[in-house]
């Protein structure tokens, strides 16, 4: 009698079984031939037998024979079959046995390889501002059973939860690996930049070729887009002055919120002269002492962590330095007289008229050439806005009897944000007037007479003919 033979049905080099772990599967049916058996003298119907092992997995107890048809087996393979761990293949090794009724026996081997489950390792949550696009980190899925390491495919996604027309997945191109190496590849979650602000709750499940899956959860929250609220839109100050306004602040968006100048859009005349700091969402923009009087138009940038952005404009207003103008350079006047100067107006500067607060504020600082010179008869008189008028009162002196008193007057107008400017003005009081004595002049006609001298002191010296 011819030797027995084994022979897979239809199925050519179907002698290795690959799966995934939970994933029942079956061989294709094993024949046997030949031998002595009941159609070739001997009795009853083959015989198979199976006897497996394996590199330490432990799911041997779920493989079995199925011989219900009569000279065929089949290898089950049950959906309790395992992996040797979770990162390492269970390789079972099968042999299967076919004995006639002589006792006669041949043999087949089969490999069955079970891949560890699909695992998703990675990844992050996405948080991001409507109308930016933004993806989570990389996930990494590995194991399972696609092509390259026994499946006929590879891996498959699919999106559900809350939303699944606003996100989408994104892989590298797929790397297949080795039998000895798990195949892997790397997807990122994407939110598009349709979505509208809210918060959804997704799931990513990946499966490989055979059905098995894995899931992961992302967490989706879609930021208001940043709005930005000026307590002012134009600022103003003196020039001379370097000045800092925190003006903007933003909302919404995704923190934090950083302010910046736009570059390209920049005053030149600034450049340089300029900065913008952010504390806590709020914007400060501060410009140097050296910038010159004129008015400028910054565009300040609002940018979120996920470069989401938000741009708005501030007029800069710089007045020029306030100024003194009229007046009277020079007061004369004979002590014991009092006198006034024409009004000192004062104009530019930072005011309630040019964007500050209040009028203009005058003050006088007086000084002598000494003696009895009286400091206090002389005051201003602001009773008009933004002017002042320097009042020489009648208890004025001069320095002594003989000599003028000078006083110098220095006016200093003071604009809301401290800038000053000065006019300078004298004020010389002449002595009054004396007579200093007697003398006597003789002539042929009178034995003498007595003839006054008079010396007169003050504002215009006068002599007696």
């Amino acid at each position: 009698m011819a030797k027995l033979l084994i022979s897979p049905a239809e199925i050519s080099k179907k002698y290795n079984i690959y799966t995934t772990q939970g994933i029942g599967t079956r061989s294709a049916a094993y024949l046997g031939s030949l031998g002595t058996w009941a159609n070739t003298g001997g009795t009853g119907n083959l015989q198979f037998t199976l006897t497996t092992t394996s590199n330490g997995a432990t799911g041997t107890g779920a493989i079995r024979l199925d011989t219900s048809t009569a000279n065929q087996a089949v290898v089950i393979v049950d959906s309790s079959i395992v992996s040797k761990d979770s990162a390492t293949n269970g390789i079972y090794y099968e042999t299967i046995t076919i004995t006639d009724s002589l006792g006669m026996k041949s043999y087949a081997y089969e490999t069955i390889t079970v891949n560890p489950p699909v695992l998703i390792t990675g990844g992050s949550n996405v948080m991001t501002t409507a109308g930016t696009q933004l993806s989570s980190d990389t996930f990494t899925v590995t194991y399972g059973t696609v092509s390259g390491n026994g499946g006929t495919g590879g891996y498959t996604f699919v999106i559900s939860g809350d939303s699944t027309t606003i996100f989408a997945i994104d892989t590298n191109t797929y790397s297949a690996g080795t039998f000895a190496q798990a195949p892997s590849i790397k997807f990122r979650f994407r939110v598009l930049a349709s979505a509208a602000p809210n918060t959804y709750n997704e799931t990513v499940t990946v499966t490989d070729s055979l059905g098995e899956s894995a899931t992961v959860a992302v967490k989706v929250t879609v930021n208001i887009p940043i709005a930005l609220q000026e307590t002012v839109t134009t600022l103003y100050t003196t020039a001379g002055r370097a000045n800092s306004w925190t003006f903007t602040s933003a909302s919404g968006g995704t923190a934090p919120i950083t302010f910046s100048l736009v570059s390209g859009t920049r005053n030149a005349a600034l450049s340089g002269h300029d900065t913008v700091t952010t504390t806590n969402n709020v914007g400060t923009i501060s410009i140097d002492s050296s910038v010159a009087a004129g008015t400028y138009i910054e565009t300040l940038t609002a940018t979120d962590s996920v470069t989401s952005t938000k741009t708005e404009t501030v007029t800069i207003v710089v007045n020029a330095l306030a100024r003194i103008d009229s007046g009277t350079a020079n007061i004369y006047t004979t002590q014991g007289i009092s006198a006034t100067s024409a009004a000192f107006v004062a104009s530019q500067g930072t005011w309630s008229g040019t964007g500050g607060t209040g009028n203009l504020q005058f003050t006088l600082t007086t000084s002598s050439n000494g003696g009895s010179t009286t400091l206090s008869a002389i005051r201003l008189d602001t009773s008009t806005a933004n002017q002042a008028i320097v009042i020489v009162d009648s208890s004025v002196t001069s320095k002594d009897s003989v000599t003028n008193g000078i006083y110098y007057e220095t006016l200093t107008v003071t604009d809301s944000l401290g800038m000053k400017s000065y006019a300078f003005e004298t004020i010389t009081v002449n002595p009054t007037l004396s007579i200093s004595g007697l003398t006597t002049v003789n002539s042929t006609f009178d034995t003498g007479s007595v003839i006054p001298i008079i010396q007169f002191l003050g504002i215009e010296p006068v002599g007696i003919p």
